[in-house]
C-alpha cells in the first residue's frame, strides 16, 4: 500500500470535516461518546475506493482533560512484554470502539473491494493508532493508518505491536507543531508510525492563512494542508521535505 499526496489530502480533508473546520460543508454522521466526547465517523469514497474511519482531535473540554491523563495503562502484551499506552487516549478511543468497529464491519461488507484508511489529527491521530491496535485482526491486512500532528501514543512495545498488525502507518508531523513534541523522549513514550516531516512553505503565517482561507478554517491545519499540497504526488516512506 503506497501513500500518495492525493490520499494524504483526502484523509486530512475528512479529519477537518469531523473537527468542524471545513467551511461550506455539513458535518458527516458522527459516532459520539457522551462520557468522553470522543468522536469517529465512517466515510465512503468511491472515487478512491477507500473506507475512511476518522477520529476527531481535541475539540471539547473533556478532550483536554483526557489529554492530561498521560500516565500509561497496560492494554495487552507483545513478545511477552506489556503494551502500555496513554491512559486518556485509551479511555477516549475505547469509549466508542465497539460502535465504530460495528459500523466499519458493515461498511466492509457493503464495499469489500475498498481499502480501509484509519486517520486522525492530534488526539484523533493517537485514537486512530489505538483503534488500529484493537481492531479485528482480519481487517488489518487491508488497512492503512494516516495521522497528522499526533503525540506519542504508547511505549516502544506498543509501537512494535502496531507495526506488526498494521505495517502501513504513516505519521505526518510539522517541525513547528508542538503536539508531537509533548511526550517525545519522556515517561518511556516512543514514536510509532513511518515519519513524514513537513516544513511550512511560507514564513509569513498571515499570508499563508489568507491563501488557505477558502479551504481551511483552523490555524492548526495550516501546518499540514499547505505543506502537503507542496509535496510530490508519490510519497516515499520516511520522506523529509
Amino acid at each position: 500500500m503506497n501513500i500518495t499526496k492525493q490520499l494524504a489530502l483526502a484523509t486530512l480533508h475528512q479529519c477537518m470535516r469531523i473537527g468542524g473546520d471545513q467551511t461550506g460543508e455539513e458535518k458527516p454522521v458522527i459516532i459520539k461518546s457522551k462520557h468522553t466526547d470522543a468522536e469517529t465517523t465512517i466515510v465512503i469514497d468511491d472515487d478512491l475506493k477507500i473506507i475512511f474511519c476518522i477520529h476527531s482531535g481535541s475539540d471539547h473540554p473533556k478532550d483536554f482533560i483526557l489529554d492530561a491523563k498521560f500516565h500509561k495503562d497496560v492494554i495487552g502484551f507483545f513478545d511477552d512484554k506489556p503494551v502500555k499506552v496513554h491512559c486518556g487516549f485509551s479511555e477516549s478511543e475505547y469509549s466508542i470502539h465497539e460502535t465504530t468497529v460495528s459500523m466499519l464491519m458493515d461498511a466492509v461488507c457493503r464495499y469489500p473491494s475498498h481499502q480501509i484508511v484509519v486517520g486522525g489529527h492530534s488526539l484523533g491521530g493517537s485514537s486512530a493508532e489505538l483503534f488500529g491496535y484493537r481492531m479485528p485482526f482480519e481487517l488489518c491486512h487491508n488497512c492503512m493508518i494516516i495521522t497528522f500532528g499526533k503525540a506519542d501514543t504508547g511505549n516502544e512495545n506498543f509501537a512494535d505491536a502496531l507495526e506488526w498488525r498494521i505495517p502501513h502507518n504513516f505519521r505526518f508531523f510539522n517541525e513547528n507543531d508542538l503536539v508531537p513534541k509533548l511526550l517525545a523522549g519522556k515517561f518511556n513514550y516512543a514514536k510509532s508510525g513511518i515519519p513524514i516531516m513537513l516544513k511550512n512553505i511560507s514564513d509569513d503565517r498571515k499570508a499563508a492563512k489568507n491563501i488557505a482561507a477558502a479551504v481551511v478554517n483552523h490555524d492548526t491545519h495550516l501546518d499540514y494542508w499547505l505543506p502537503i499540497q507542496a509535496l510530490p504526488c508519490e510519497l516515499n516512506e520516511g520522506i523529509k521535505v
